[in-house]
């Protein structure tokens, strides 16, 4: 068999799965879900820039929320507002007030 026959029977399906996860990471913002409080925000992470925000669960633990595609301002959210985000929503309640954190 040709070497360029073996490179795309390689290629097509090692790029079709790169699709289907840049995809699937894209969505990621959307699918998460948090109610807590908000316990650390930064606005340029080290992570290409991104926002990171950090809220503590009832239960204590941390989960952090860290996407290119979270609006929020630091007008709009602060250490120690409450916090609440429902999975598939790109809505947030940030001390009881709907606003869109998500694009």
């Amino acid at each position: 068999m040709p070497k360029f026959a073996k490179f795309i029977l390689l290629a097509i399906p090692t790029l079709g799965l790169g699709v289907l996860h840049s995809i699937w990471e894209r969505d990621s913002s959307v699918r998460f879900s948090a109610k807590g409080s908000v316990a650390l925000i930064e606005w340029e992470s080290r992570n290409h820039g991104m926002p990171r925000i950090e809220i503590k669960l009832k239960n204590g633990e941390l989960k952090r929320f860290s996407s290119s595609r979270i609006i929020l301002t630091s007008s709009s959210v602060k250490v120690g507002d409450s916090f609440e985000k429902l999975k598939g929503s790109k809505y947030c309640l940030i001390n009881s007030e709907e606003i869109l954190c998500v694009n």
